[in-house]
């Protein structure tokens, strides 16, 4: 089976995060974090991507990432593939360095993205290794408060154009105060459930441009099922036209994600009998693409 396709489109924000293999120790020492953050900048130098924010952990890392254009795939291929090599190249291995695939969340805009940049900075402090986010210096947080030099990678335009102020100086203080308070333990199971950051309209966005652009290829279900109507609703719309009623069908598990099961339970019908329509209309939809 071939990998899911990701969402992606120009100008793009992502809270990006990838974790070593088997949750193993990826930053094993100062070194190994410099070469990453060179490999940033190189990544930015390349493929244009914007790094808003960035913090290293020992077994994982996160970032804020913005692409101009929709390359987020081949960003991160760069960075994880060149920082592997480094790793293994420096110690001798031939180590798979990281485990699963990136995992990636759309932002719709900066009101969101602050919740994604209050999440990353205050991860050392969740994880035990400081108490404060200013204590934590393998991180953009501070850069982006004024506390220290920015690396020349990290974006720091956005800062006036959200905070305001009349200086950058004015901006990072704002900053400093909207980071003062860590996300709650709730606010965080939520942001860490939510795969999608941003307003029901955006979600309801995402979801169509899967149901018109992406509708036959491999995709997680979880964003499918943005936004999506309830099946009661869906096939409130089809009457008591058969193949209404099997389009719908088709459009429930296809479009919005809904499983087999769940679709057979709503219309009291069997989940082989649901499997037997979509296989069907899914034949139907190849023979009429191969005729044209």
């Amino acid at each position: 089976m071939g990998r899911a396709r990701r969402i992606l489109y120009d100008g793009a924000i992502y809270h990006v995060m990838a974790r070593g293999n088997r949750r193993t120790k990826i930053f094993l020492d100062d070194f190994d974090r410099l070469r990453f953050l060179e490999i940033l900048g190189e990544a930015q130098q390349r493929y244009a991507v914007r790094w808003r924010s960035f913090v290293l952990m020992t077994s994982h890392y996160h970032a804020a990432a913005q692409t101009r254009v929709g390359n987020l795939s081949e960003v991160m291929q760069y960075v994880n593939s060149q920082f592997a090599r480094s790793w293994n190249r420096r110690r001798r291995t031939r180590d798979h360095l990281f485990g699963e695939r990136f995992v990636s969340k759309p932002i719709e805009d900066d009101r969101y993205a602050i919740t994604a940049l209050k999440y990353i900075t205050w991860n050392p402090v969740e994880a035990g290794y400081v108490k404060h986010p200013d204590d934590w210096v393998w991180s953009s947080h501070r850069a982006t408060a004024g506390l220290a030099a920015a690396p020349e990678f990290l974006d720091l335009d956005w800062l006036q154009g959200f905070f305001g102020g009349r200086t950058m100086a004015e901006a990072q203080d704002e900053y400093r105060k909207s980071m003062a308070e860590r996300l709650t333990v709730a606010g965080s199971e939520d942001y860490l459930n939510t795969i999608v950051i941003g307003s029901e309209g955006f979600q309801e966005a995402i979801r169509k441009q899967i149901g018109i652009t992406m509708h036959d290829l491999i995709i997680p279900r979880s964003y499918r099922s943005l936004a999506r109507p309830s099946l009661a609703d869906l096939f409130a719309r089809c009457g008591d036209d058969l193949e209404d009623r099997n389009r719908a069908i088709r459009r429930a598990q296809v479009v919005y994600g809904y499983r087999q099961s769940d679709i057979a339970r709503s219309l009291n019908l069997h989940p082989n009998t649901v499997s037997k329509i979509v296989s069907r209309l899914a034949r139907q939809r190849f023979f009429l693409v191969r005729v044209n």
